[in-house]
């Protein structure tokens, strides 16, 4: 007499039954935390100087630590490349936005009006200040209007 379907106890059928070799793994919080700083920094790189520096360098760190085993994860390769071209792209922004002070005469005016409407002296005067040795902190603080 053959047994029914419904009459096999799961616990007889032994182990065989289940899948076999390693479970799929869940993505760790470490590289989604690296994905997320990664989305952040390159989102940040055309509006801020430090911030993607730093998050794109949070990411590439926390991807890392979030290493399973012998290979990364998808978000964490993903967010390794966001933070490395997040860095990447900021040192284009700043080398792009030298570039064009140093070589526009029309953006270099506008730099100089409006660095002598924040601090009471061109930005071309600092720097001279600075080459000379006469630059001091206190004197293009905010603190004094305070």
């Amino acid at each position: 007499m053959d047994p029914k379907v419904d009459d096999i106890n799961l616990t007889q059928a032994g182990e065989d039954n289940f899948i076999k070799g390693p479970m799929p793994q869940s993505e760790n919080s470490m590289s989604k935390a690296a994905f997320v700083l990664g989305v952040a920094a390159v989102i940040s790189c055309f509006m801020t100087v430090y911030v993607p520096v730093i998050l794109g360098a949070l990411a590439a760190v926390l991807a890392l630590l979030g290493k399973t085993g012998e290979t990364f994860s998808k978000q964490a390769k993903t967010g390794i490349g966001l933070g490395l071209t997040a860095i990447a792209l900021n040192v284009l922004v700043i080398g792009f936005s030298l570039y064009t002070y140093e070589t526009d005469p029309q953006t270099h005016e506008q730099v100089n009006i409006m660095y002598e409407n924040m601090y009471g002296e061109t930005l071309d005067e600092m720097l001279e200040d600075a080459k000379e040795g006469n630059l001091t902190l206190d004197q293009y603080s905010y603190a004094e209007d305070l």
